[in-house]
This record gives structure tokens, sequence and C-alpha cells, in this order.
């Protein structure tokens, strides 16, 4: 066994003062087997793991109770490659089982651990981009849609390894890390739901305030939306496939099935434009405050662009505001703006922004 430099973070001691040994680095043959064992019947659909979210998922079409004897058994401890490339995982990933033990389907390499090992340090490590990557590279090979795992190859490569007392020192913190998000994310949403419905009755007006003297407010106004409008254009025409770059050399070229819902420009099958064809195409670029409206698809829909980033549009309906105030951006989200526009066969403000808001006055 190889010994190798020690991260630039540990843990001096464990919990009874003793230190840590230096890290060691092995082959992940020392560490894994590949795993041939196949269902023998005895485990149900109930039991079937999907890898992409490590969760028992029992509804998937399987048309025969034999044909899950195909598939592998997945033990906790046990790790299954998946070959579908991202931008968060160049060359696939891999994923520890710590939900129970299943079964997953054949197209899955499963590996198995043979040397002591602490469930929670491998959840982490193993999943690392950070810490695979370069082992990934070396021991895939791209297809269509993913990448294949090339076992022998996998075997052959090493990784820095703790000793089994670190382990689980370094699996514990992390595991404690992740709880406390996790209780975070669920205050988060809480008060998200609250915001959500005190939006709704400021701008219902069912709520009203009064200023710092007890007085009441003047009454809100109803006001056009093409008001507050300076201009209206149609994103660029056309094709622009040669122009596509990737994520890192380009600009967000955003196409009508990236309009999500009121503030939401959605992620999922995002496209990249070079900066000259950006450049090139001015009346086409975005800014924050945008209204963007579909012409296409769900016509009529619109989004608030609410993103600090330069992007440009692809056959979108551009409306360029005046000036966009916090709580515009706030009333939006509710349903009293209507964010569904009629659009007329020309574009032209009066046609797409005759409908009506109504507005604190001077707010907008």
């Amino acid at each position: 066994m190889e010994k190798a430099k020690a991260p630039e973070l540990r843990f001096q001691k464990d919990d009874n003062g003793q230190s840590f040994p230096d890290w060691e680095k092995k082959k992940f043959s020392m560490l894994y087997k590949k795993s041939t064992e196949k269902n023998d019947g005895s485990i149900g659909i109930d039991k079937n793991i999907t890898v992409a979210t490590m969760q028992f998922k029992p509804d998937i079409g399987v048309s025969k109770k034999d044909y899950l004897k195909t598939y592998n058994t997945f033990n906790v401890g046990d790790i299954a490659f998946e070959g579908h490339h991202s931008k968060e995982f160049k060359f696939g990933r891999f994923v520890e089982n710590d939900i129970g033990n299943g079964i997953v389907s054949h197209i899955f390499s499963v590996f198995r651990p043979i040397a002591p090992y602490d469930l929670q340090f491998w959840k982490y490590a193993i999943h690392s981009e950070k810490v695979m990557q370069r082992t990934l590279s070396r021991t895939t090979k791209a297809s269509t849609m993913m990448h294949d795992l090339v076992t022998k190859d996998f075997l052959k490569e090493s990784i820095l390894v703790p000793s089994l007392r670190e382990q689980k020192k370094i699996g514990d913190f992390l595991l404690t890390l992740d709880r406390r998000i996790s209780l975070s994310d669920k205050k988060l949403g809480t008060l998200q739901n609250i915001k959500k419905g005190m939006l709704q009755k400021i701008f219902s007006q069912e709520l009203r305030f009064k200023d710092d003297d007890g007085n009441e407010f003047p009454a809100w106004e109803a006001d056009r939306l093409v008001t507050k409008c300076r201009q209206i254009n149609v994103g660029f025409v056309g094709t622009c496939d040669k122009y596509y770059v990737d994520s890192d050399s380009g600009v967000l070229m955003i196409r009508t099935g990236n309009l999500g819902d009121k503030l939401n420009i959605r992620s999922d099958n995002v496209k990249y434009i070079s900066y000259e064809f950006h450049d090139r195409n001015k009346k086409s670029q975005l800014q924050q405050g945008d209204i963007l409206i579909a012409r296409h698809g769900n016509q009529g829909h619109g989004v608030l662009y609410t993103l600090p980033e330069p992007a440009n549009a692809l056959n979108i309906v551009i409306v360029n505001v005046c000036s966009i105030s916090p709580i515009f951006q706030l009333a939006w989200q509710t349903d009293n703006i209507d964010t569904n526009f009629c659009l007329p066969s020309r574009i032209g403000s009066g046609g797409i922004l005759d409908g009506k808001i109504v507005c604190c006055r001077g707010s907008f």
C-alpha cells in the first residue's frame, strides 16, 4: 500500500484524543469486487431501487414476475455506476446504497465492498465528482446517451483512503451537515409558503397597511401595463444551430420551452450561443425586468426575466419595461396579474399590453 500526502483539511484526532494515521492510496480492487449476484426471485418489486434518486420505486412496468430474476441484488454498502453524463457529472457517477437491501436493473454495474468501511464516508466520497472524475475519465467509454464503465480498468485505479476511524469521523460530520441543510430547507419552504399567502392577500387588497402615523394609504389605481413599456421586440427568428456553443463559452439563449411559471426560466435543455452572435443580435438581447411572451406552443404565456446574467431570446416576444421595482416583481408572482397575453397577428404594444393591472400609486 502506497502512502500519500494527507488532504488539505483533516480531523487531527479522534474522540479519545488519538491521532489518525496517514491516508493510504489503495486500488479499488482492494475495496470492492464486481457483484454478479442476481435476484433469485425472492425479492419483489417493492424492493426495486431507482439509482438516480436512491429510493425504493415499486411502480415500474414489469410484464412478468420472472423478469425480476434478471435484476442485480443491491445491498446496503454496494455501489452502482449510473452512466448518464450531465453538467455536474461529466463521465457518469457512482451511487452508494444507504437505504436498504433491494434490487436494481441489470443495466447497472454493481460493486460490493470487501474491506471494512464506513457507510456515510463512502456515500459522499464515491459520489464526489472532484474525487472520481479523473478515475471515471480513464475507465469509461462514451456511447450515445451515456458512459459505459470498463470494470477491469476501474478496479485497477487507486483512491486515497483514511483509516476506518477517520472514515467514521468524516462520515458523521458530513451527515450532520446534510441533516442541518435538510432542516433549513424545511424552514425555508415554510417561510416561502407564508410569503406566498401574504403576497396573495396584499395584492388582492385583502390586507392593507397604514403609514407610521396610523393613516390610510390612498386607494390603489388601475393602470395599463403599456404605460410601463419602453418597446416591444421579437427575439431572433431563424435557425441558430451553428452558433450553439458550450455553456462555459457562450451566452444563454432562451427558447419557448424554457419559459416556466411567472418568474421561472427552466434550466433543463438550455442552449448557449457564441458571444459574437449575441453581440450581433442586439434587439433580442434581454435585460433584467423584461417580460418574455411565447409566440408558439403555450402562446401568450408570459414570464418575467429576473436573471442578472446576459441572455438572448429565440422567437419570443420581448417587452422592455421602463422600470421594474421590487413591488412589481412581488405582484407578478400573485394571481392579480394575468401573465397570459393575447397576441395579435402583428406585434404591437396595444394588442399585447392592453390589459390592466392594479397597483400602488407611484410604485411601478
